[in-house]
């Protein structure tokens, strides 16, 4: 009843009423966030911590002669990058205050090709979310140009109150759902991308997340209810269109776990459910996610997975195989950009694959305590495009971490991980194979 209600409210057409809504909502907000924040601080018995990331990245692009970004021949376009992440958390016995800020910077060769024909090119990885759409803008671009880019924002701006029933998040945080190892089905905010292979820190949210621990007289579940306003795009008032609103529940039976989701996003009802097994030795875990729009076709995603650790010549070996569905993606690659829906998805970084059906495994290896190697690959299964991405990850130090791997896409004509002709242009599109290396410094 709660979602149809809301679902009623939105398509009422009253903008001045919306907009007072969205203000007031605003409003709330930052004030009760504030109070929460100096009552807070006031308290005695707080501990403080302290700590930070820095990471520094080398990239070299191949790029093909006969792709948009060369200039008539075959080169290697040089890129570099950097991320200060400082974190600071404050907490006594009944509350916590985190407080994460982020400075970045990327330049070369390769983001300027990318810049100069970013027009041209097709939204077919997805552009994630940025804080436009979030109750709080707090991002803001010091500097742009054709060469290099410097931004900086505040990623994590939270209270937390923690009592005998549960606790309460207000303000940005993360919240992570779902079952998935490379694919997330049902993890709808901000999502990992299934390229990525740093997945530090996840983009936070503006939201109001309580979590009810097992008690009677909630059925001895434990219980998450979510609110993330967003703002509209187009008007940029907090709008309940574009917002999400989800209740999810944990339980055991035996020696398995399940989920079960009921939320509403982007005015659509999403029911998810998901599971995690053990057999054997290995473990196996399923989503399933349901999206009934008001108008249109039911949509469906999922996944199912197995990973297992074994001892390969007396070293520690892990594998993992992944498949993943998707309704709303395209069966032809040359669909992409008409397919609407996908667009959306895409747009707001909710799903960053174009195609329904994908096959992902991984393989990792322990050489040395210090030394692991490490071998992932995404096999698009309708028109047989791949990723590879093979990598070593070195641990010379405690607070020090080094990588060093390749990305390899391949595949033929208009396939998602090979070329294609972009539309309305005689150019074509191919993600460049590209060596990697980073730094990370932690303290």
């Amino acid at each position: 009843m709660l979602f149809s209600t809301q679902s009623e409210i939105s398509r009422v057409n009253h903008p001045h009423l919306l907009q007072l809504i969205a203000g007031s909502t605003r409003r709330c907000f930052i004030t009760i966030f504030i109070r929460f924040i100096l009552l807070f601080i006031s308290s005695p018995a707080i501990a403080l911590t302290f700590s930070g990331q820095l990471s520094l990245r080398g990239n070299g692009a191949w790029v093909d002669s006969d792709s948009i970004l060369s200039r008539g021949t075959d080169e290697t376009l040089l890129d570099g990058a950097g991320n200060l992440r400082l974190m600071t958390h404050w907490e006594n016995r009944t509350s916590a205050f985190t407080l994460h800020y982020d400075l970045s910077a990327i330049g070369g060769e390769f983001f300027q090709r990318m810049f100069e024909t970013d027009s041209l090119l097709p939204n077919v990885t997805g552009s994630g979310s940025s804080d436009a759409s979030k109750v709080l803008n707090l991002s803001r671009t010091l500097s742009e140009s054709s060469q290099s880019r410097f931004q900086h924002h505040i990623d994590r701006f939270s209270y937390q109150y923690f009592a005998d029933w549960g606790t309460l998040t207000v303000g940005r945080d993360v919240v992570t759902w779902g079952n998935g190892l490379v694919f997330n089905p049902l993890d709808l905010l901000n999502p990992f991308s299934p390229q990525d292979i740093e997945r530090d820190y996840k983009v936070g949210d503006d939201m109001l997340l309580i979590d009810l621990f097992p008690l009677k007289w909630n059925g001895d579940l434990a219980w998450q209810i979510l609110a993330v306003p967003h703002r509209n795009p187009l008007t940029g008032d907090l709008d309940i269109e574009t917002s999400s609103v989800a209740i999810k529940t944990h339980f055991f039976t035996g020696n398995s776990e399940w989920d079960l989701l009921t939320a509403m996003h982007y005015d659509e009802l999403h029911l998810g459910a998901g599971s995690v097994h053990t057999v054997g030795g290995a473990v196996v875990r399923a989503d399933l996610l349901i999206g009934i729009p008001n108008k249109g076709e039911t949509r469906y995603s999922a996944i199912l997975n197995i990973d297992y650790s074994w001892t390969t010549v007396g070293l520690n070996t892990y594998g993992m195989l992944e498949y993943y569905y998707q309704s709303v993606g395209s069966r032809n690659f040359q669909n992409v950009t008409s397919n609407i829906a996908l667009q959306e998805r895409l747009a707001r970084g909710e799903v960053y694959t174009s195609g329904q059906q994908y096959l992902a495994a991984a393989l990792q290896m322990e050489l040395h305590p210090l030394l692991h190697a490490h071998c992932s690959f995404i096999l698009n299964l309708q028109d047989q495009s791949l990723l590879l991405q093979p990598y070593l990850l070195w641990d010379p130090k405690q607070n020090l971490q080094v990588a060093l791997g390749i990305q390899y896409f391949t595949g033929s004509q208009n396939t998602e991980f090979g070329s294609s002709e972009i539309p309305f242009s005689s150019e074509e599109w191919q993600t460049p194979n590209s060596l990697f290396i980073w730094m990370k410094w932690y303290f």
